[in-house]
């Protein structure tokens, strides 16, 4: 961090090695070829901590808002289905944790290799599981699961 912190850095990601941002296309490519197989590093550099208890509860609170906010929009795109079941909403559930890991994990370790990108996996195809778990119960609680088809036929006899 000493050493970090006598190079004068702005906030930011860095990659080492890499090229300076005014060196040209031929530079870069150079840097690129130079560091082949060699190993590299990635930072997040910041200039200062902020670990007070205030943040942490606060950063907890925007995380909550956020994943209450996006449970909402799942619960919307369900109520949208014509008639959903159990099994439906727990698939659209794993199916939207498979997006979300893939769209920014996996492709995020797809350029810079994490190391805990099963982690990544893990969190979401847990997380939404549970979520479709949650919903298909409460989402059809007190209705039986062929309750919302309609059987022309059987329409037929009873009227």
């Amino acid at each position: 961090m000493s050493f970090l912190n006598s190079q004068g850095l702005k906030e930011g990601g860095y990659i080492m090695p890499s090229a300076p941002e005014t060196a040209s296309s031929s530079e870069m490519e150079e840097v690129m070829k130079a560091s082949d197989g060699k190993p590299w590093a990635k930072i997040d550099y910041h200039n200062v901590a902020k670990n007070s208890t205030s943040d942490m509860i606060m950063n907890m609170v925007r995380g909550f808002l956020v994943d209450f906010v996006i449970v909402l929009l799942f619960c919307w795109l369900i109520g949208k289905m014509t008639a959903p079941g159990f099994g439906t909403i727990l698939t659209a559930a794993l199916v939207v944790g498979l997006i979300s890991f893939l769209f920014e994990p996996y492709t995020g370790n797809i350029w810079y290799k994490f190391f805990d990108i099963w982690a990544y996996f893990l969190d979401a195809i847990v997380a939404w599981g549970l979520t479709g778990l949650w919903l298909g119960w409460w989402l059809r609680r007190g209705r039986t699961q062929m309750s919302s088809v309609r059987i022309p036929e059987r329409e037929k006899e009873l009227a």
